[in-house]
Parts: structure tokens; C-alpha cells; sequence
């Protein structure tokens, strides 16, 4: 079971565009052979350049629907990898998540986005600061960038709240309900918001 938070990070990045996988498991191998566990990356998100316009009228159909949050920062030229520490609590990142397993696991498995001998520079840049821009192999711009999401009041490039995303989720639901009102959901996150955006004008105020 997927945890509740983590669904609901999963959901906006979706409908944001990203390819997503969710509590990745990073394990290392001890000197005597055993197998550890060395920390879970909550939520790895990949965004691959393209359009975002939402269509002018319900009557039309768009090749895309997407979520468009200025917090997300997106750049019509850019590929963007995002690894994400998730809390129900305060947004921060563990130590952890910087460690070189935990790094090497996410990025090889977008190998083919880096320029031959790249990756380990992406490595040891992402070691020590949250952010790293550089060309990808077919010379687009790539930024990865570590991000925490939990309770913060704060929402920029490293750090987006809970609250804002649950807000930022049903208003978009709520704009687009003529298209959106059949969809159904398979992440039960997803699905409560989308519930809460048809409930909208039946909640009591406050």
C-alpha cells in the first residue's frame, strides 16, 4: 500500500506530465555478502519537454491535459528529473537520499539521458547541492533537482507543501470538469481529490 502522501505527490507529477515511480527501494551489498537496505526514495519523477496548454473549450480535444504550477518551474526545453523525499510532517530531505546508492540507483535507470561519461559527474555534483543543470545526450538542457514535499509553507524549486499541492490538484479537477467529470482514477489519492472537486460547492465555507 502506497502511502497517502506519497499518492497524492505521485497524482500532482502525473497530471504534471511526469513519468513516475514511487518508494523505490535502494539496497547495498555488505562486506560479507548480505543485502541491506540503505534508504526508500519516496518519489522519482521525469518530465520530458512537450506542450502545456490546456484546451480553450470543453468541446475540443487537446493532445495534452496537463497541470500547469508555476511551482513546478517548467521549461518548454528542458528535461527535468525529480527525486523526492515525502513527509506527512515537515518537508526536509534525509541524509540518505544523497547518499551514492541512493543517487546511482535513480539516474541509472535514465542512463540514456546522459552524454557518454556523464553520469558520475551528475553523481558527485548531486552529492553536495540540490540542483544540477547540464546537456543531455541528444543536447537538450537536463536539470535534476532534489525536492522535499510535506508540510512547508514555503514552495520553491527544493521545497512544495502538501497543502498547496491538494489545492493546486482540485482546482485544476474543478477547472476541467466538463472533461474531467468520467475519469476515473487507480491511485485512491487521485480519486479523493477528485471526489473533493465535484463536493466543492457543497462544502460548508471554512
Amino acid at each position: 500500500m502506497v502511502d497517502i502522501a506519497v499518492g497524492l505527490v505521485e497524482t500532482y507529477l502525473r497530471l504534471g506530465g511526469y513519468l513516475t515511480l514511487s518508494e523505490v527501494s535502494v539496497f547495498r551489498r555488505a562486506a560479507r555478502g548480505e543485502v541491506r537496505t540503505v534508504t526508500d526514495i519516496d518519489i522519482v519523477g521525469l518530465r520530458l519537454p512537450g506542450d502545456l496548454a490546456p484546451p480553450r473549450r470543453a468541446d475540443r480535444h487537446p493532445e495534452l491535459l496537463l497541470l500547469h504550477d508555476p511551482a513546478l518551474d517548467h521549461r518548454p526545453d528542458t528535461i527535468e528529473l525529480i527525486i523526492g523525499e515525502v513527509k506527512q510532517g515537515k518537508a526536509r530531505l534525509n541524509p540518505a537520499i544523497r547518499s551514492r546508492e541512493a543517487l546511482h540507483s535513480v539516474l541509472h535507470r535514465v542512463r540514456w539521458l546522459f552524454p557518454p561519461g556523464e553520469l558520475d559527474a551528475a553523481l558527485g555534483r548531486l552529492a553536495h547541492r540540490p540542483l544540477v543543470e547540464m546537456p543531455a545526450r541528444d543536447g537538450s538542457n537536463l536539470r535534476i533537482r532534489l525536492v522535499a514535499f510535506g508540510q512547508s509553507d514555503t514552495t520553491d524549486l527544493h521545497t512544495i507543501g502538501l497543502a498547496h499541492i491538494v489545492t493546486t490538484v482540485t482546482g485544476f479537477l474543478d477547472d476541467h470538469e466538463e472533461i474531467l467529470k468520467a475519469a476515473r482514477f487507480s491511485s485512491p489519492a487521485a480519486e479523493f481529490l477528485h471526489l473533493l472537486a465535484k463536493l466543492r460547492n457543497d462544502l460548508p465555507a471554512g
